[in-house]
């Protein structure tokens, strides 16, 4: 049976809320740094484990690298330039059968880094990437297209 978590307003931020769908994934409801709501998704018991926490926390830098990514429809894209090494591809299309989010993200990385993706709009989406392979990320966004990605070294 899958369950799905409804977020509601809050006045300060949302803690995030683990959820086990029948999907395969484990998702993690978020809230965008203009304070909207989204999920991210990985597929469980895939690829490296490495336990990058403590890294994560203890580490302020991060790079910006612009990209241009468009919607590509049921399509994957290969990445080039500074973002291969982190990313090697992804995917932006309608989240179909969604009730709550107009669009998903998924990507493949290279690295366990923790990124965030920001749109058209300059809302930023942030993804805690703990084990390589496919993550998903699905939001609402007037302008979905994805024009940047932080990461964090």
């Amino acid at each position: 049976m899958f369950h799905r978590l409804f977020l509601t307003s809050c006045p300060t931020r949302c803690p995030p809320t683990e959820i086990a769908a029948n999907s395969g994934y484990k998702w993690t409801k978020e809230e965008s740094a203009n304070h909207a709501p989204y999920e991210t998704g990985v597929k469980m018991f895939e690829g490296d484990s490495k336990d990058m926490s403590a890294e994560a926390n203890s580490n302020l830098n991060w790079i910006d690298i612009p990209v241009d990514w468009e919607v590509t429809g049921a399509t994957w894209k290969d990445t080039n330039g500074d973002i291969r090494s982190y990313i090697t591809s992804y995917s932006l299309h309608v989240a179909h059968g969604n009730p709550i989010f107009d669009w998903r993200l998924e990507f493949r990385n290279a690295q366990n880094k923790k990124f965030q993706f920001f749109d058209r709009t300059n809302d930023g989406y942030k993804v805690d990437c703990y084990m390589l392979g496919t993550h998903l990320v699905n939001y609402n966004s007037n302008k979905p297209e994805i024009k940047m990605v932080r990461i964090w070294l």
